[in-house]
């Protein structure tokens, strides 16, 4: 009967030396629910970060449309009584001119 030397046993190991011990088992348990943690933690302040600024963009646009609708609806008016004013001159002027032809 041949004698196995140290080398051949190391060469082939057994299944058992693969597996990990209950110790590494649950430390490694551990590792993965802290990993796990962390995932869903990261995860749930993307979303948050995620709602807050779309938002914000909502409320900007907003804000924006509100104040060029109220800058167009300004400058409508403006544009109105300046329309009204000439309007009211040119008006005047052949009222007066007919007026003047009258007295003279």
């Amino acid at each position: 009967m041949t004698q196995t030397s140290k080398k051949d046993s190391m060469a082939t190991p057994s299944p058992k030396q693969n597996r990990p011990g209950q110790r590494q088992r649950e430390r490694l348990m551990r590792l993965e629910r802290r990993r796990r943690r962390q995932r869903i933690w990261t995860s749930v302040l993307v979303a948050l970060l995620l709602v807050a600024v779309a938002s914000l963009g909502i409320w900007q646009y907003q804000r924006y449309s509100s104040q060029q609708a109220a800058t167009a609806a300004a400058h409508a008016t403006a544009t109105a009584m300046k329309l009204n004013a000439i309007a009211t001159a040119h008006a005047n002027e052949g009222s007066d001119a007919s007026r003047w032809a009258e007295v003279y």
